[in-house]
């Protein structure tokens, strides 16, 4: 897979790549639990390398992933981190992005846990917002 190859090659930062668009094609076939492990494996090496746009848009999916299993309290956590990010690279359509996802999260439960809703799979085809 290009995931081994990468690891094989020593190129953490195409693995992490690698592992990001995995998580969330992981993410659009409802396999939440290894989307969540293989986002927050790719948000651990860009941190490493300081990428912060690919950072910031990795914890995007995951904070997206979370608002969709429920847990508001991480999906909230997961968007001031990457607004953050995006603020310091100076990404404003980014920065914009995740202030957006976090105008979604306002009136969820601090804490409550919902099913996980079809709106977060996308047909192929369809950009994902």
């Amino acid at each position: 897979t290009a995931r081994e190859r990468f690891v094989a090659a020593g190129a953490l930062h195409g693995e992490a790549t690698a592992l990001a668009e995995l998580g969330a094609l992981y993410d659009r076939l409802e396999r939440a639990e290894e989307a969540s492990e293989l986002l927050r494996r790719a948000v651990s090496i860009f941190r490493a390398f300081g990428d912060r746009r690919r950072h910031a848009e990795t914890l995007l999916s995951l904070a997206r992933l979370s608002r969709g299993e429920g847990d508001f309290d991480a999906a909230r956590s997961c968007c001031v981190e990457a607004e953050a990010l995006a603020a310091q690279h100076g990404d404003e359509a980014l920065r914009a992005r995740a202030a957006q996802e976090m105008q979604g999260l306002d009136g969820a439960g601090g804490g409550s846990r919902m099913p996980r809703r079809d709106s977060w799979v996308v047909a192929a085809g369809e950009p994902r917002s």
